[in-house]
């Protein structure tokens, strides 16, 4: 018998949040794209304005 994984499940389906869920978030889908543009400068955009020391 071989050792060897021939086979990989994959998953490419996707699942939209029901529309309650959606109308009630906190996050909106400007601050998705803005961290799926540079997710490092927006976590420091986030920690510089919701952070105190």
């Amino acid at each position: 018998m071989s050792e060897k994984i021939e086979n990989l499940l994959g998953e490419d389906r996707t699942f939209d949040p029901p529309s309650s869920i959606v109308e009630n978030a906190n996050a909106t889908q400007e601050w998705f794209d803005l961290a799926n543009e540079d997710r490092l400068a927006y976590w420091q955009k986030q920690a510089l304005e919701r952070i105190t020391w």
